[in-house]
């Protein structure tokens, strides 16, 4: 027996959160690029966005379950997703360099003796 799935957002948001991974593969087929390119927008980097699309989707994947669609389309929902997953990265870039920075400053002396 094979699943037919309908083409709208709808129909298959409820056949993905009843776990049909085809369905979620299909919303994933017609999001990736305008998810990737929201990441790509706000990170400015391609290895990070394409980072942040892969989160974005995982959320989505464990969220659907709960999601009641507000309109036609899922991609308002993975578009807020996404700017979150992309906040989250550069916090946490900026925890990483100030750490990195407060290391590099802990390991220079105070002073330099370069008469030795």
């Amino acid at each position: 027996m094979t699943e037919q799935h309908p083409r709208d957002d709808r129909a298959l948001v409820a056949l993905a959160a009843g776990g049909s991974e085809r369905a979620f593969r299909s919303l994933y087929r017609a999001y990736v690029r305008p998810v990737y390119w929201t990441a790509h927008a706000l990170l400015g980097d391609p290895a990070d966005a394409e980072d942040v699309t892969q989160e974005t989707f995982l959320v989505a994947w464990r969220k659907l379950g709960g999601l009641e669609l507000a309109g036609d389309s899922l991609l308002p929902w993975l578009a807020t997703i996404c700017r979150f997953q992309a906040a989250n990265r550069v916090r946490r870039r900026r925890r990483d360099r100030a750490h990195t920075t407060a290391l590099v400053e802990e390991a220079l002396p105070a002073t330099v003796d370069v008469a030795h």
